[in-house]
C-alpha cells in the first residue's frame, strides 16, 4: 500500500457529484424506469440521408427534437471558474483527505480500491488500498487491475475520434455502412437503417434502456447473437427523442469502428487489439487490457466480491468479453493517472498527439440532455457546470472517473466490492470537493452513504417472502426438468442433480441451483443478484409435466417477458 501527495500546485476541483450507478453501468443517478410501448411502428418521422462530418448534430434535426444540441453546446462546457489556492492550502485539504481515505475503507467491507488525482500533468495523491484476494496478504499495488465496466465507453468514442482523424469513419456513418440487414434489424426497420455511429454513442436507438443486459450476463451468447435479438424489441420512446442508457447499442459504435478500422486495412486482429494497439501502447498504459481472458488470467488482479448477509463472499469477475466497446477494459491505478493526463491534455501525452484536441473535444461536449441539469456526449456525462464525468458498474465492481478542464485537474476511484463500493467511491468524491472549496466536512456525509448501502441488501423488492408453513410440497422433479424457450432469450435448461433442480440460461455453463419454495415455485439460491426470486414452474399437463417456466428475474418491465415455453 502506498501514497503519493504532491505540495505546491494550484488546486481547485469544482464537483457536482452526478455519478451514482444506476441498473449496469449507468453515468448518473436518473431514472431508467421504462414509459409505454407501441412506438416501434411509427417513431422516425425524420429524414437522415444527410450527414456531415464536422462533428455537430445535422441542423435539421436539431429543430425536430430539441434535447439535441448544437450551436449551444460551447455555453455548456466548462462554465466552473478556476478559484485560486496557496500550496499551502493544497497540502492541508490532501492530508485531511487522505485520513478521511483511509478512515472510510476502514469502516466498510470492501476489499480492495485504489485512487489517484492528477493536475497538470502529475499525480498529486496516490493510494491503494486492501488486499488482492479477501483474507489473503498480498496486498493491491498501483498495476493491479480492476475491471472499470462503463468507463470503458470512452475509449471507444476515443478511439473513434482516432479513426474520424485518420479519415477512414464519420461520426454520422450510419451502422448500416458497416452492417448488412442479416447482421444488424432493429425492429424498426428504418431506424435499422438511419441509426448513426452518433446516436449509438449518445444512447438515443429509443430502445428501452438496458434491455438486453441480463443476455450478456446471464447467457452467455456471442455478440451477434446479443445484436440479433434486439430486432424483438420495439422502441419505447421516438428515435433521438431521449437518452436512454443501452450497453448492447453502445458495443456496436466499436464493432463498426473495429469493421472501418478492417476495411482500411490497419491490421488489427480484433476490436481489443486495436484498442491496445491505437491507445493503450501510445500512452504506456502497461497493465491495461480489453481482453476479459488477460484480466481473469492475471496474477495482479483484484477478485471481486459480493455482500450477503454481512458476509463477503466472491463472486465473479463478470465475463465481459463480448460487451466489449461497453464495459470489457480492466486497468490499473497507474493506467488510470496515464488516461487521465490524456483527456485533461486534449489528446496529448507527453508531447504525443494520440487523437486531436478537435475530435477528442467532442466525445465530451454535450449531445443529449440526460436530465435537467445533465447532459451526455459520447462515453461521457456532462455536468451543469461542465464537469466532465462517468462512473462504470460491472459488477461486482465500482469506478468513478472526473474531469474539470478548466483547473486541469482529475479524479479517479475503483473498488471491488458490489454494496458498499458506490457508496465508497461517492463519499471520497464528495469529501475531496467539500475539501477544496471550504477546508471542512461533513462527516455525517460517509455514513449516511454506508448505512443506505447497508439497507440495499435488506431490500425485498421482487424477493420471495419465507413460505407457508407448511409449505405445499413439490412434485416430482422430473414434473420440471426438461429444455423451455422464449423468443427474447432462448433456451433456458432445467436438469436436476442429487435431489436438486439446476438451471442453466442459454449458452452458460453457470448453475443456478434452485431451492423448493412452495407447490411448483422454486427460488434462485446462489446468485447475488437474482437470489431468492421465483421460478415458478405452470401449466402442468394431464400427464404431470410442467409446459412452462417463469423466470420472475427475466420479467424486466419492456415488453419482454421471463416465461419459457416447453420444447423437450
Amino acid at each position: 500500500m502506498d501514497v503519493k501527495i504532491s505540495a505546491g500546485l494550484l488546486l481547485s476541483f469544482v464537483v457536482v457529484v452526478a455519478v451514482v450507478i444506476v441498473l449496469l453501468f449507468n453515468p448518473l443517478n436518473f431514472d431508467t424506469s421504462p414509459v409505454s410501448n407501441g412506438l416501434g411502428g411509427t417513431v422516425n418521422q425524420i429524414d437522415n440521408n444527410n450527414t456531415n462530418t464536422n462533428g455537430s448534430f445535422p441542423s435539421h434535426l436539431s429543430t425536430v427534437n430539441a434535447l439535441f444540441i448544437s450551436s449551444s453546446q460551447e455555453a455548456l462546457v466548462a462554465t466552473n471558474p478556476a478559484l485560486p489556492f496557496t500550496p499551502s492550502y493544497l497540502d492541508t485539504i490532501l492530508a485531511k483527505f487522505d485520513i478521511y481515505v483511509q478512515k472510510f475503507f476502514s469502516e466498510n467491507l470492501i476489499p480492495a480500491s485504489a485512487i489517484v488525482i492528477v493536475k497538470d500533468g502529475a499525480i498529486i495523491y496516490q493510494k491503494c488500498l486492501g488486499v488482492k484476494e479477501y483474507g489473503t496478504q498480498d496486498a493491491v499495488n498501483e498495476d493491479t487491475l480492476f475491471q472499470i465496466g462503463s468507463c470503458s465507453k470512452a475509449f471507444t468514442s476515443a478511439n473513434i475520434a482516432q479513426l474520424v482523424d485518420l479519415g477512414i469513419m464519420r461520426w454520422n456513418d450510419t451502422v448500416r455502412s458497416y452492417f448488412t440487414p442479416e447482421e444488424f434489424q432493429l425492429y424498426n426497420t428504418t431506424i435499422s437503417d438511419e441509426i448513426t455511429i452518433r446516436d449509438l454513442l449518445c444512447h438515443c436507438s429509443g430502445l428501452p434502456a438496458s434491455s438486453g443486459d441480463q443476455l450478456w450476463m446471464y447467457f452467455n451468447y456471442t455478440y451477434p447473437d446479443y445484436l440479433y435479438r434486439m430486432g424483438y424489441l420495439e422502441n419505447n420512446t421516438v428515435f433521438r427523442s431521449t437518452f436512454q442508457y443501452h450497453n448492447i447499442m453502445y458495443c456496436l459504435a466499436g464493432e463498426c469502428a473495429y469493421r472501418a478500422a478492417k476495411n482500411a486495412s490497419l491490421g488489427y486482429s480484433s476490436w481489443q487489439e486495436m484498442i491496445k494497439e491505437m491507445i493503450f501502447k501510445p500512452i504506456r498504459m502497461n497493465s491495461a487490457t480489453a481482453d476479459f481472458n488477460e484480466f481473469s488470467n492475471s496474477s495482479n488482479r483484484v477478485h471481486t466480491y459480493v455482500n450477503i448477509n454481512g458476509t463477503i463472499t466472491e463472486w465473479g469477475p463478470l465475463n465481459v468479453e463480448e460487451i466489449k466497446g461497453a464495459g470489457s477494459i480492466a486497468f490499473s491505478i497507474s493506467d488510470m493517472a496515464k488516461w487521465l493526463e490524456l483527456q485533461l491534455e486534449n489528446g496529448n501525452f507527453n508531447g504525443l498527439q494520440v487523437v486531436s484536441s478537435e475530435e477528442l473535444t467532442k466525445t465530451k461536449t454535450p449531445q443529449i440532455q440526460m436530465d435537467s441539469t445533465n447532459w451526455y456526449g459520447f462515453g461521457w456525462a456532462i455536468t451543469s457546470n461542465g464537469i466532465i464525468t462517468h462512473s462504470g458498474n460491472v459488477p461486482p465492481s465500482k469506478t468513478l472517473i472526473s474531469l474539470d478542464s478548466v483547473n486541469n485537474l482529475g479524479f479517479a476511484v475503483v473498488s471491488n466490492e458490489d454494496t458498499y463500493g458506490i457508496a465508497f467511491n461517492k463519499a471520497l468524491y464528495l469529501f475531496f470537493n467539500n475539501l477544496y472549496q471550504s477546508g471542512q466536512v461533513n462527516e455525517t456525509i460517509w455514513t449516511e452513504l454506508r448505512d443506505s448501502a447497508s439497507e440495499t441488501t435488506k431490500d425485498t423488492t421482487g424477493k420471495l417472502p419465507d413460505p407457508p408453513s407448511p409449505p405445499e410440497p413439490a412434485k416430482s422433479l422430473s414434473t420440471y426438468v426438461g429444455i423451455y424457450a422464449n423468443t427474447f432469450y432462448g433456451n433456458v435448461n432445467v436438469t436436476s442433480r442429487a435431489g436438486k433442480l439446476i438451471l442453466f440460461m442459454g449458452n452458460s455453463t453457470e448453475p443456478a441451483n434452485l431451492e423448493h419454495w412452495n407447490g411448483d415455485v422454486f427460488k434462485i439460491v446462489d446468485n447475488p443478484f437474482s437470489r431468492n426470486t421465483a421460478v415458478n414452474f405452470t401449466a402442468i399437463n394431464s400427464s404431470g409435466i410442467a409446459q412452462q417456466v417463469k423466470v420472475d428475474y427475466l420479467e424486466t418491465g419492456y415488453g419482454v417477458n421471463g416465461t419459457f415455453n416447453r420444447t423437450s
